[in-house]
């Protein structure tokens, strides 16, 4: 008689975190040059697999593929969405609709908010992963808009990014674009705007007529992305491209109204020029960075 213990199988959308593991350091591994860099994230992978071991139960008289059964995180485990967020950089970004559906319609057990788990917390999650997964984010942001934003008429998926063709994204570190959208977001005029900012301060170019606006004086958020800059390996697009990038993305307070810049002075600007006083400048916190 067949032994059905010697076989192992689940749905392709399931994660399996043993297997994911593997998969997010092999493509550290060969996506990312920087040595350091390497070593360390392939060590943070590493011991989020290790806590999650440690969270399950695996009986002693296991076999293999029972043992490795073990490893398909449950939709209810405390660090699901999180484990979600990095399965999700590693997909075809045309099945991620798919993927996320099938949790949302609970499918593959019981998610609880799970839409706005999504925006709010996976999206996010998605940045500590450090190999180029743009794709995914947008499929990701995508699908957010219907799931979450579809009643608004004001926000079309399609506006949000240009095509990089034409328009080269900046390059701004992960951990920092988190630290952007933090600085930033409580000067959005409408927090319809929230989408297009998150996808803007991922480096990304919003097609004209979509500026997120903020009320904020234009030499004040120049002065913040001209410390970032500084440290050179935080945000490491020329200053040009900088400038393209905001003013195409962002429009500002400027005579108590609210507008977009020239590139030319923002350029100015993020060479020094108007630098804010002390009252109405942001304090940035290179500490532990």
């Amino acid at each position: 008689m067949e032994n059905r213990e010697e076989y192992y199988s689940q749905h392709m959308y399931q994660i399996n975190v043993l297997d994911l593991t593997k998969t997010l350091i092999d493509k550290i591994n060969g996506e990312i040059s920087d040595e350091g860099k390497r070593e360390h994230y392939c060590s943070l992978f590493e011991m989020a697999c290790n806590a999650f071991k440690s969270s399950i139960t695996i009986p002693e008289d296991a076999t293999p593929n029972q043992r490795k059964a073990k490893f398909i995180i449950e939709t209810s485990h405390v660090v699901f969405f999180n484990w979600l967020a990095y399965f999700l950089t590693t997909q075809n970004p045309k099945t991620i609709p798919l993927i996320l559906e099938a949790y949302k319609e609970q499918r593959l057990g019981p998610t609880k908010n799970f839409s706005n788990s999504v925006e709010f917390f996976v999206y996010e999650l998605m940045s500590h992963v450090p190999f180029d997964h743009s794709d995914q984010d947008l499929a990701v942001m995508k699908w957010i808009l219907g799931a979450n934003y579809a009643a608004n008429p004001l926000i079309d998926p399609d506006d949000f990014c240009q095509d990089e063709k034409k328009i080269s994204n900046i390059i701004i570190m992960a951990e920092w674009q988190n630290q952007l959208k933090t600085i930033f977001s409580p000067y959005m005029d409408s927090k319809e705007d929230h989408p297009k900012f998150v996808k803007a301060m991922e480096g990304r170019h919003l097609i004209p007529g979509n500026e997120v606006m903020l009320n904020l004086k234009a030499n004040v958020f120049c002065d913040v992305i001209s410390k970032i800059h500084a440290k050179g390996s935080l945000i490491t697009s020329r200053k040009k491209k900088i400038s393209e990038w905001i003013c195409t993305n962002f429009q500002f307070e400027k005579k108590g109204k609210i507008d977009k810049i020239k590139a030319t002075y923002c350029v100015q600007l993020l060479s020094g020029r108007e630098v804010p006083n002390d009252k109405d400048a942001i304090l940035i916190d290179f500490s532990d960075r």
